[in-house]
């Protein structure tokens, strides 16, 4: 039974409950007007039963009267014939009347007693009708005094037992009510007992499953309760509800044992995480202390950088300035003046290198930066690092060599102008740090079993070296040695995190071999893919024209034609035009893009339109998209159109070609790298086959 209902749900134990309950007073009603019923009927039993017979002799007793009083009546008609005669009949109607009802109360009898007091009814009858015979026939004699007499002494005294029969009759008839009715009262007391004994059963019956129901509902809870306050008093979460079956009462002590369970996972969790608590404590401790320490270490770096940066700015702004100042402050002759010039180009030169390393490592940390493909050459990568620094190396008196380990016509596709700005880096720091002796550049490949090809170049001198402690911090961005080495040798201290970085970028790595005091070996490893086929045109590469910076005489004041530029700012249009006509250039200037659409439409005879891209009325794109459009609507020939502008990044390059541009020159222009874009443009307009002018590749940047 228990299995039984704990199967039932919950709401259905409900319904059944109260059907039950419904039952119960349906049941009750149904038997109360059943006895009701069955009580009607036998009252209406006895009535229909006994109240013909009471009324049967009633008429009797009533007849009887009569006749005695119709007997009387005839003698009091004994003089008239007539009324004599209807007194007769009247008493013969009425005593044949007399004997239906007797035959019919007989007839109805069902008991001897009865039958027997009808015969003495009937024997009493038969001497009262005797009697009232005689004293009608002494009326119709007309002997009154007899009729009288007989009346008198004999007539009434038969009446009289007759009705005292009659009522011995009603009497029994009563008695037999009264039977009847005892009957009906100990049946109706018969069916209250039953009515009783049903009504309680069912109550038992009822309660017992109401009981049960109740039970199977409370029992759960109960222990479902039981189990929550002893949980809650003990704390002993490993305490489960024992409760069985499917219904909602199961299903939510099952969701309270799921929860205990993840209850005592997260308390057996957090025990153990306390247990280990002070350990972690110290350990996070350790953690922000070396976080702390870190923050202020970069913190500290990133000061002494900008006071680093600060300085190395400074210095060769002072130079341009002061050699401007002294160029402005006295005559001087041709010589001194050639010195001044070249004390000013040397610091603008410096400032352009740190504003370059500041640009490379702001694509680095954005992740904008990207490798060019073109042929690599480790052997002219060398021999142009060597030839590029073998000034300074001489103006301080060391032996500056290097040497490829390889085929001299060995060939790799990568970007070979990051590769000579690694190399550079490595060698402007290995002629600095190194006072006395030599420094050797090679470079070899490392075997390799995918086909591919991993180059390793390295950079070997003769200087202070770096101590061991200190070697780690020196790829990192503006990290040196120490603020002494800053003080005495110069330097923002990015290059090292530069040549990281890319070599990083093309999958490699870099190293460091070194002891104090004996020198060092910084080296680059970098994966490259070989070329093997015919040599192919290399085009210019950014070392070259970097390091070209005086005017090659066989150029100057030789290229000739015309050229428009179109530059808002009047310093750069001196600087651009001084520069044009030392090229023997003729030179036309606008302020804006607007006037530079009107000059190429009112004369388009320019060999190249210099075009300066922020400028103020209408900008280089929007300038240079209405003269294409211009051009495509009266079918003019393009006219070559070069974006001069300080915006360095890869993107802007990218936007000046998409606007239209054939090329691209970043500021601070190199009259080396002017010369190189006329004369290859000059060479395209003649149709020299040595420069495709749909390429569109920027130079000098």
């Amino acid at each position: 039974m228990r299995d039984f209902f704990s199967r039932l749900s919950i709401r259905f134990r409900l319904l059944l409950g109260f059907g039950l309950l419904g039952s119960l007073l349906l049941g009750v009603l149904s038997v109360s007007w059943l006895t009701l019923n069955h009580v009607q009927s036998n009252a209406q039993l006895i009535i229909d039963m006994y109240e013909p017979q009471v009324d049967r002799m009633t008429r009797v007793e009533l007849l009887m009267v009569k006749i005695s009083l119709e007997a009387r009546h005839a003698i009091l008609s004994a003089n008239d014939p007539q009324e004599l005669a209807d007194a007769m009949e009247r008493i013969g109607n009425d005593r044949r009347h007399l004997v239906e009802l007797i035959n019919d109360t007989e007839a109805n009898l069902s008991t001897q007693e009865g039958r027997d007091i009808m015969n003495r009814i009937r024997q009493a009858d038969a001497v009262f009708w005797n009697l009232s015979q005689q004293v009608a026939g002494h009326a119709q004699t007309g002997n009154v005094a007899a009729a009288y007499a007989l009346l008198t002494t004999d007539l009434v005294p038969a009446r009289n037992r007759q009705l005292e029969h009659i009522g011995e009759q009603k009497e029994w008839q009563r008695q037999l009510m009264n039977q009847a009715l005892a009957d009906a009262s100990r049946t109706i007391d018969q069916v209250k007992l039953w009515l009783m004994v049903v009504v309680a059963g069912m109550l038992v019956f009822v309660s017992f499953l109401l009981l049960r129901l109740i039970n199977s509902i409370t029992r759960p809870l109960t222990s479902l309760l039981n189990t929550i306050v002893e949980v809650e008093l003990s704390g002993d979460y490993t305490q489960r509800v024992a409760v069985q079956g499917t219904d909602e009462v199961a299903h939510t002590a099952a969701a309270f044992d799921r929860m205990m369970e993840l209850v005592e996972a997260r308390t057996n969790e957090l025990a153990r995480n306390r247990e280990h608590l002070e350990e972690m404590v110290e350990q996070r401790t350790a953690e922000l202390r070396e976080a702390v320490t870190a923050a202020k270490a970069a913190n500290e770096a990133k000061s002494r950088f900008l006071a680093t940066m600060s300085h190395e700015l400074r210095t060769p702004m002072n130079g341009v300035l002061g050699m401007a100042q002294l160029l402005l402050a006295s005559p001087v002759d041709k010589a001194q003046t050639q010195d001044y010039a070249r004390t000013i180009l040397h610091s603008g030169q410096t400032l352009l290198t740190l504003l370059n390393d500041i640009l490379d490592l702001s694509k680095i940390e954005s992740g904008a930066q990207t490798l060019e493909s073109g042929v690599v050459l480790p052997a002219e990568l060398l021999r142009n690092t060597e030839a590029l620094f073998a000034n300074n190396a001489q103006a301080k008196g060391l032996k500056l060599s290097a040497r490829w380990h390889g085929a001299a016509d060995h060939r790799y596709r990568g970007d070979p102008n990051r590769l000579q700005q690694m190399l550079s880096n490595l060698t402007n720091n290995a002629i600095k740090f190194t006072s006395v002796g030599e420094v050797h550049i090679e470079a070899f490949e490392l075997p390799q079993l995918d086909g591919g090809a991993c180059l390793e170049f390295s950079v070997r001198d003769t200087g202070m070296g770096v101590p061991p402690e200190k070697q780690d911090m020196l790829f990192r961005p503006f990290s040196q040695i120490d603020n002494s080495t800053t003080r005495q040798f110069g330097g923002t201290g990015l290059g090292l995190s530069i040549v990281k970085n890319l070599a990083q970028l093309m999958g490699g790595e870099v190293g460091l071999e070194s002891q104090e005091g004996q020198g060092s070996r910084f080296w680059f490893r970098v994966y490259l893919d070989p070329i093997s086929g015919p040599l192919e045109s290399l085009v210019v590469r950014r070392a070259d024209l970097d390091s070209a910076t005086l005017l090659p005489q066989a150029t100057e004041g030789a290229l000739g034609g015309r050229v428009l530029v179109v530059e808002d700012n009047r310093i750069n249009q001196r600087v651009i035009e001084a520069m044009l006509h030392k090229l023997g250039v003729e030179v036309v200037l606008a302020d804006n893009g607007q006037a530079a659409i009107d000059m190429v439409m009112a004369d388009g005879r320019f060999t190249v339109v210099l075009m300066d891209v922020q400028m103020p009325v209408l900008d280089g794109y929007q300038a240079t998209a209405r003269i294409r459009a211009w051009e495509a609507e009266h079918q003019r020939a393009p006219l070559p159109i070069v974006a001069v502008t300080a915006d360095a990044f890869a993107d802007d390059q990218a936007r000046c070609l998409q606007a239209g541009m054939n090329d691209f020159l970043p500021k601070p222009i190199k009259t080396a790298s002017l010369a190189a874009m006329l004369l290859r443009w000059q060479q395209t307009a003649k149709g020299s086959p040595e420069c495709d002018p749909s390429a569109g590749v920027p130079h000098g940047s």
